[in-house]
């Protein structure tokens, strides 16, 4: 299992990459879930910052504020599992660049709709391939790890759901199609 691209900003399209390889009967690489995990925080982190800095709607930043806050504590927990499994997160996945790009695009209620649409496509993604490596690993440690972290980003995923539904399907599909 390999998060080619990130985790995405979860979250974007990286976040939206989390686990692509695995299988849904494969025992996931502690040390691929791991980088993937951390390449995904890192993404949050970004995003979540972009969105605390520049969003319109107070609940798009408060949003993001809680992405940051949430993925460092995440990135913690990561981190201080790969360092007692010995596992060298600096490897990661650079971040893509063509999300963000369209994310650093987008400005005024655009930005708010299209941040609302990739953390719900990102967060949607990153949870069933997350619950998938928690149900088919034999790693006690990255199991437990897994098990904190799914309902924090399943938090983040109907906080996106919840943004999309207040801006509207419509808004959020228009602020995608105008930075393609």
């Amino acid at each position: 299992m390999r998060l080619r691209n990130g985790l995405m900003l979860g979250s974007l399209a990286a976040t939206l990459a989390l686990f692509p390889a695995v299988g849904r009967s494969a025992e996931p690489d502690t040390a691929t879930v791991l980088r993937d995990l951390h390449a995904a925080n890192q993404m949050e982190i970004a995003a979540g910052e972009l969105a605390r800095d520049r969003a319109q709607t107070g609940h798009v930043q408060t949003f993001g504020a809680t992405l940051v806050s949430d993925h460092r504590t995440a990135d913690e927990r990561v981190m201080a599992l790969a360092n007692a499994e010995k596992i060298d997160l600096s490897e990661v996945p650079p971040m893509p660049a063509d999300e963000m790009r369209k994310l650093k695009a987008a400005k005024g209620p655009a930005f708010d709709e299209l941040f609302a649409a990739q953390m719900l496509e990102g967060h949607d993604k990153v949870v069933a391939e997350a619950k998938a490596a928690r149900d088919h690993t034999s790693d006690a440690r990255l199991k437990e790890l897994l098990e904190v972290t799914i309902p924090v980003l399943e938090n983040h995923q109907q906080t996106a759901r919840s943004l999309v539904n207040w801006f509207g399907p419509n808004a959020a599909a228009a602020a995608a199609a105008k930075h393609r």
